[in-house]
């Protein structure tokens, strides 16, 4: 259980991982966004986009504090 936890941990940690994860999660929001028109999906996909950009500068910075 341990060797399993610390994989998700270390995976979890990666901050690419995540910025990739909410721009799959955004792209869905915009396909169901043209599948019915509404709105509000276009509002969360893009809401989405937004955390993603976050999780990748953060990821950026802790990349650049590390050198």
């Amino acid at each position: 259980m341990s060797r399993t936890r610390s994989w998700l941990a270390r995976w979890l940690n990666n901050w690419y991982i995540s910025s990739l994860a909410w721009s799959v999660v955004a792209l869905g929001w915009f396909v169901l966004f043209l599948l019915d028109y509404h709105v509000s999906h276009i509002i969360t996909g893009v809401a989405s986009l937004v955390v993603a950009i976050m999780f990748f500068l953060l990821a950026r910075q802790r990349a650049q504090a590390g050198r």
